[in-house]
């Protein structure tokens, strides 16, 4: 069911002189829209009303209902415009009644925004009342109204509404798909990866350069050929710059002084290995 603006009201219906510990109810946004709602009445004392009741607008899918966190019978009365569940205590002492219900057609959505809105009617004559809504895996929540506390349990985002003093309780949450932050993030993710591999290789070429200063031409021209090639033969280094046996004899054993190559003997030559 999707409207321009989605009512919900919720009505608990108990005896005012009865003064409960805690009111509490927990919408849980399911990916497909669907909420699983949870609304918890603790009392102070054990009570033994006849029955509990709330009425609920929306798509009832699923009903069950808990005394003491045993399950207990109920009625659904549709007869009205709105569904009424009803917990039969039967007169059976109990400290708390749970309500678990599974609603659809409660969310209004365009394109990739959705819409929870809710006027909550409030029992009366409680000491604490907090209201909770939990966000479908990969949603974010962009707008709340009236402010709420923000937290998540590392996968999921929720709003937090607690100590709620008035007993009308209007709630608006918009709230949209990850999918465009995350690919903004993985945009952030790659521009830093770039800019940090660039700096890491022009920070190395810079530092290579700094290193080649101290050696000669000649020196530098072998080192870079051997970095390049990492394996090749003496007499073909004397070959490709010109160098007689003696010098290149001499560049080689300061190359290998300094822990840049081996050597190892290969017939009439030496075969050099970069090691760096």
């Amino acid at each position: 069911m999707k409207k321009n603006l989605i009512l919900l009201s919720i009505f608990l219906l108990i005896i005012p002189s009865v003064f409960a510990n805690n009111f509490s109810i927990t919408f849980d946004i399911n990916e497909d829209m669907k909420i699983n709602e949870i609304v918890q009445l603790i009392f102070e004392e054990e009570q033994k009303f006849q029955n509990v009741s709330f009425l609920v607008e929306g798509n009832l899918i699923s009903v069950s209902v808990y005394a003491n966190n045993d399950p207990i019978p109920f009625l659904v009365d549709k007869s009205n415009k709105r569904t009424k569940v009803i917990a039969l205590t039967n007169s059976i002492p109990y400290s708390n009644i749970t309500f678990s219900f599974l609603i659809s057609d409660l969310i209004f959505e365009r394109g990739n925004t959705k819409q929870f809105f809710i006027i909550l009617n409030l029992p009366l004559n409680i000491s604490s009342r907090q209201v909770k809504i939990i966000l479908p895996k990969g949603f974010y929540l962009e707008k709340c109204y009236p402010d709420c506390i923000r937290g998540s349990d590392g996968r999921r985002i929720f709003a937090f509404w607690n100590n709620i003093s008035q007993q009308e309780f209007p709630i608006s949450l918009i709230f949209k798909k990850e999918e465009f932050r995350a690919s903004y993030f993985y945009f952030i993710i790659a521009f830093l990866a770039f800019v940090l591999g660039f700096l890491f290789f022009y920070y190395r070429k810079k530092s290579f350069e700094n290193f080649l200063l101290p050696f000669s031409e000649e020196e530098r021209k072998v080192i870079l050929y051997l970095k390049k090639n990492k394996v090749c033969l003496q007499n073909k280094i004397e070959k490709e710059f010109g160098l007689s046996r003696v010098k290149t004899f001499r560049i080689i054993r300061k190359l290998e002084k300094i822990g840049l190559i081996k050597k190892e003997k290969f017939g009439r030559t030496n075969k050099i290995f970069w090691i760096k």
